[in-house]
C-alpha cells in the first residue's frame, strides 16, 4: 500500500535542476554529507589492484593491498595533476603521471625525481589524504567526512538484505551511458511509476494496483516491493521454473526496487539483480553505470539434480541474460526519449510542482537533499 493518498507540493525547486551555483552548492553538500559508491569489490579483487574514479568531481583511488582496500585522493603534492588517470588496473606503487613523484602503501611521499632541485621542500602534509571505505554487496563506498556515521549503521537491516543479493553473485554485465539531463532527473525518473502508462505502455501497460505496492520509506533510504501474484503466463510460469531448479525456491517472490541516498539504485530477486548508480557530472548532465549480476546455483540442488549443469544454467545463459539486457534497456530508452524535455521544462516552470502517492519516494528523495544542503 501506499504511504499516503495525499499530495504533496515539491521540495526542491526547479532552479535545482539546471543552475550552475545551484549545482555546485548541492554537489559540495553532498561531498561532505554523503556516502558515495566508487567502484565494485570485484574490480579490485587482488593485491596491487586498483580502481580510478571521479566522485562528485573529486578525484579518488581505491587500491587494494595485500587485501586492505585502501581509498585516497588521487591528487599530486606536487602541483596537483590527477596521478593516475580514471580507470583500472595493476599498480605496485602510485607514481604520478605528470613529474613521477611516488607514494607508498600509506600514501606517504616516498620519491621524488630529481630530488636535488627541490632543497628546503616544505609541504602541508608528506602523504595523500586518505578517505574513509566501507563496503556490502559487491559495492565499495567512500565518505570525505569524518563525522558521517557508518553506511551500515545508516542501512540497519537493508545491509544484510542487499548483501544476500550481491554478495558471491556472478556479475555477467556492466555498461556505462551518459545522459545529458540532470541527474536528479533520472533519479526520480526511477522511483515513480506514475509516468508507466504514458511512457512504457509496452513494456508495462498500466499501473500496479495499490494493493500491489509495499512501499518503506527511512531516513536515508527508500523501498518498493511488488506484491503482485504471480501469473500462469510463460514468463510467469518459467520464471516459477527456473527459480525451483536453480535457488530451490518455489514461491519466488517478485522484485524489489531500493534507493539508498543520494544515487544508488537497486533492483533484485531470486535470480538475477542489478545495480545502477546515477553520477552527476554537470549541471545538465549525468552518468548511468549499470551492474547485472546473476544468482550463484543452489550447490545443495546441483547434487541432487545433475541436469543443473546443462540444460537450466544454458537457458539462463542463452534466453534470460540477452531477455533481462534487452527489457532493461528497452525501457531507458523509452525514458530517454522524455527525459530531455523534462529538463527542458524546468527552465522554464509553471510553478514548484506537485507529488502524488506514486511519486511518494520522489518526495522522500527531496527532503532527503534539503536536509543535506541545510546541513552545509
Amino acid at each position: 500500500m501506499f504511504l499516503s493518498l495525499e499530495c504533496k507540493p515539491c521540495v526542491l525547486n526547479p532552479i535545482e535542476y539546471w543552475n550552475p551555483s545551484h549545482y555546485e552548492k548541492e554537489q559540495q553538500n553532498i561531498r561532505n554529507n554523503c556516502w558515495q559508491w566508487v567502484c565494485l569489490n570485484s574490480e579490485v579483487p587482488a593485491d596491487k589492484d586498483y580502481c580510478s574514479r571521479t566522485v562528485s568531481g573529486v578525484p579518488v583511488v581505491v587500491w587494494n593491498q595485500s587485501g586492505k582496500i585502501r581509498a585516497f585522493k588521487n591528487v599530486c603534492l606536487h602541483r596537483n595533476s590527477k596521478i593516475i588517470p580514471d580507470g583500472c588496473g595493476k599498480l605496485a606503487i602510485l607514481r604520478c603521471q605528470y613529474h613521477g613523484w611516488e607514494y607508498s602503501n600509506d600514501g606517504q611521499l616516498c620519491r621524488i625525481p630529481d630530488s636535488k632541485c627541490f632543497q628546503g621542500l616544505s609541504l602541508p602534509s608528506q602523504g595523500l589524504i586518505e578517505l574513509r571505505i566501507e563496503n556490502f554487496g559487491d559495492f565499495i563506498l567512500i565518505c570525505f567526512d569524518h563525522n558521517t556515521p557508518s553506511i551500515r549503521s545508516l542501512l540497519g537491516g537493508m545491509r544484510e538484505e542487499i548483501d544476500r543479493h550481491f554478495c558471491g553473485w556472478r556479475l555477467f554485465r556492466k555498461n556505462s551511458k551518459d545522459i545529458s539531463v540532470n541527474w536528479k532527473i533520472v533519479v526520480e525518473n526511477a522511483v515513480e511509476s506514475y509516468h508507466v502508462p504514458i511512457v512504457h505502455p509496452k513494456s508495462f501497460k498500466t499501473y500496479r494496483l495499490e494493493e500491489w505496492h509495499d512501499h518503506q520509506i527511512s531516513e536515508i533510504f527508500t523501498r518498493f516491493h511488488d506484491l503482485k501474484p504471480w501469473s500462469n503466463s510463460i514468463v510467469g510460469w518459467g520464471y516459477r521454473l527456473l527459480t525451483r531448479l536453480m535457488v530451490g525456491n518455489k514461491n519466488p517472490d517478485r522484485m524489489t526496487h531500493v534507493h539508498i541516498f543520494p544515487n544508488m539504485l537497486f533492483y533484485y530477486g531470486d535470480l538475477f539483480s542489478i545495480f545502477y548508480i546515477v553520477e552527476a557530472v554537470q549541471p545538465e548532465k549525468s552518468r548511468l553505470r549499470s551492474f547485472f549480476y546473476l544468482s550463484p546455483i543452489n550447490l545443495s540442488r546441483q547434487k541432487k539434480f545433475w541436469v543443473l549443469d546443462s540444460i537450466p544454467f544454458l537457458a539462463v545463459q542463452l534466453l534470460m541474460l540477452p531477455f533481462l539486457s534487452f527489457i532493461f534497456f528497452r525501457i531507458l530508452k523509452e525514458d530517454l526519449r522524455i527525459l530531455q524535455d523534462v529538463q527542458d521544462g524546468f527552465k522554464y516552470p509553471s510553478g514548484l510542482g506537485v507529488l502524488g502517492a506514486r511519486e511518494e519516494r520522489v518526495l522522500a528523495f527531496q527532503q532527503y537533499l534539503k536536509r543535506v544542503i541545510k546541513a552545509g
